[in-house]
């Protein structure tokens, strides 16, 4: 191995200890008693308020259930025709296609347009429950 005069040597094991001693720094501080039984106090204290304390409310508004179940029976009809007339056309898919493309085509065919039909109506259905909060709020407002 060649050494290079401008390299320093590599330095003993009382240099290193030495070096670590003063780049260390103090010992981590642990806490005293005192500090853990004002924090254990204080805990306690909390928990003893909050078993007193009331059940939160459940958060929604007054006239919920009332919107929701007003807009899930305006919503029902318009859904069950959707989805009669998805499940014709799911239908007629073979038949029409039936002469032009093998019949692997078709069933994929088939079953993406039934796959994006049912996550349409299924996004469009999901929306009733929000709609009905948004209308309880306004109710809530006009209504004391």
């Amino acid at each position: 191995m060649i050494r290079h005069s401008d390299q320093p040597d590599f330095a003993s094991r009382e240099e290193i200890a030495a070096l670590l001693g003063e780049t260390a720094g103090p010992p981590p501080l642990s806490p005293t008693a005192d500090v853990f039984d004002r924090a254990l106090r204080g805990a306690r204290s909390e928990l003893a308020r909050t078993r007193e304390a009331p059940a939160p409310a459940t958060g929604l508004p007054r006239f919920f259930r009332r919107e929701l179940i007003k807009l899930s029976a305006a919503v029902a009809v318009p859904t069950a025709l959707l989805v009669a007339l998805h499940l014709s056309l799911l239908g007629a898919i073979p038949v029409l296609l039936g002469g032009v493309l093998p019949e692997a085509v078709i069933w994929f065919v088939s079953a993406t347009y039934a796959a994006s039909s049912l996550g349409w109506l299924a996004l469009a259905v999901g929306t009733v429950p929000f709609a009905a909060h948004r209308r309880a709020l306004m109710r809530g407002r006009r209504e004391p």
